[in-house]
């Protein structure tokens, strides 16, 4: 009798086991097409009967559901630089609210579909809000313990705004005319600039010609601090500039320019490119005081006219038509969130409208001893357990992550219909097995019955 039950066992326990493969073939079916979808399986082992004195355990078929995490998908290209791909074997963080004081139960996906929502926390498609560490400019970490939990923080770009720059730097670019008139109006070149809080200002450059010096020293100003220095070159253009700031409003308001600029520079010009500069000294500063109802500190900016003997600033050109060309410059006005991106070793980047961009975080990843014995909830999310022992959490090396991208599903529906089919075959012969055995009880339950 032993041996008709242990046969009766293995029919049975191996027909529920086919029957629950085919649960997982359906679930591979539906995840065939899903973000970082992971492959369902089991492991499937006959048992030997065991006898003892005191007990009889049958023959059978062993079924255990197993789920691939630690596999990694193909690349799927996307348009939104804010999704991401983790090309390595590791999870990242996430609630399903969020919170930072409440965030509920910790999930790790590799469901890498985030972007920002209304409120500007990042969720992606199946409602899991991304936990990262915030960082400074440089790229180091606000809070530098990231393996607790807690010290995490929901990703939000809502009050995200990128920083004003003062201007450092103007360099000059205009074709003056060499057929002015010494005393006609200035020819003029206009360029905003701004403070260390984004105050625009619009500074004035004004090119006028002026007579060239004498050997003798006739032409000089008296605050020349050369006076009766050397003649200007034969057949050679002297130009003065001088600059004027007003604030960016309507109607403009005078600010404070240094005197260095309200007096002039002389510039000497020799075949159309500069050959003497501020009277061989050192380029002044322009120096822009704000008003003092913006607080703002003085902008302090370097000027280049150009290089000596070169016409890579400003040069004097035949005819009478000035030829102006734009200022060079630095600076820029606080901006507002244009975008966001992922750097390959998991470095979250705003861009901003100013062209300004920043590191505001660090994506962090999970990872456990057995990965594959977390717990799986809905929406491509699992969970801790003692089976999958203890974790440890790091940042992404360089090209561990991948840009405007997420991971494909390693569940193939062709390779599911396939297995499906085999295991259709060995669900029918368990079906056909434990037929013939219970012909055979019924056999021997006649044959009992007439002794």
């Amino acid at each position: 009798m032993s041996n008709i039950d242990s046969v009766f066992n293995t029919f049975v326990s191996g027909s529920n086991a086919y029957s629950n493969r085919f649960t997982d073939h359906s679930y591979n079916v539906a995840n065939a097409g899903t973000v970082a979808g992971k492959k369902r399986s089991s492991y499937i082992s006959t048992l030997n009967s065991i006898s003892t004195p005191t007990s009889f355990a049958p023959a059978g078929v062993s079924y255990k559901p197993t789920i691939d995490i630690e596999t990694i998908g193909g690349v799927t290209p996307t348009t939104y630089t804010s999704n991401f791909m983790i090309n390595t074997k590791a999870l990242a963080i996430v609630n399903q609210v969020a919170s930072n004081t409440s965030p509920g139960q910790y999930g790790f996906t590799k469901v890498g579909t985030f972007f920002p929502d209304k409120n500007g926390d990042f969720v992606n498609h199946v409602g899991q809000f991304l936990k990262v560490v915030m960082t400074n400019p440089d790229g180091t970490p606000k809070i530098p313990n990231m393996a607790a939990f807690d010290q995490l923080t929901t990703l939000n770009l809502k009050n995200t705004v990128g920083l004003p720059q003062a201007t450092t730097y103007m360099n000059l670019f205009a074709g003056l005319p060499s057929g002015a008139q010494v005393g006609a109006p200035a020819n003029t070149q206009a360029k905003l600039v701004f403070d260390q809080k984004g105050n625009q200002y619009n500074v004035v450059m004004s090119y006028a010609k002026v007579a060239s010096y004498t050997a003798n020293g006739a032409g000089f100003p008296t605050d020349n601090p050369t006076p009766g220095g050397p003649a200007d070159p034969p057949n050679s253009e002297r130009w003065t500039l001088t600059a004027t700031a007003t604030t960016n409003a309507n109607p403009p308001v005078p600010v404070v320019v240094n005197a260095a600029w309200t007096n002039g520079v002389g510039i000497v010009f020799n075949n159309g490119i500069p050959v003497m500069i501020n009277e061989g000294n050192a380029m002044p500063t322009l120096d822009i005081t704000p008003p003092a109802t913006t607080a703002a500190d003085p902008i302090v900016i370097d000027v280049n006219p150009g290089t000596l003997t070169k016409s890579d600033g400003l040069t004097v050109l035949g005819g009478i038509n000035f030829n102006n060309k734009d200022i060079g410059s630095d600076g820029k006005g606080p901006g507002n969130f244009k975008g966001f991106s992922w750097e390959t070793d998991g470095r979250g980047v705003v861009s901003y409208d100013n062209g300004d961009s920043e590191t505001i975080c660090r994506l962090p990843l999970i990872t456990f001893k057995s990965m594959n014995s977390l717990i799986e909830g809905s929406g491509g999310i699992y969970y801790s357990s003692d089976e999958a022992g203890p974790y440890s959490i790091r940042f992404p090396q360089s090209g561990e992550i991948r840009q405007s991208a997420v991971e494909g599903s390693t569940a193939s529906a062709t390779d599911t219909y396939v297995a499906m089919a085999q295991d259709g075959k060995r669900f029918n012969a368990c079906i056909g097995g434990l037929g013939k055995t219970i012909q055979m009880l019924d056999v021997l339950e006649q044959l009992l019955n007439r002794a």
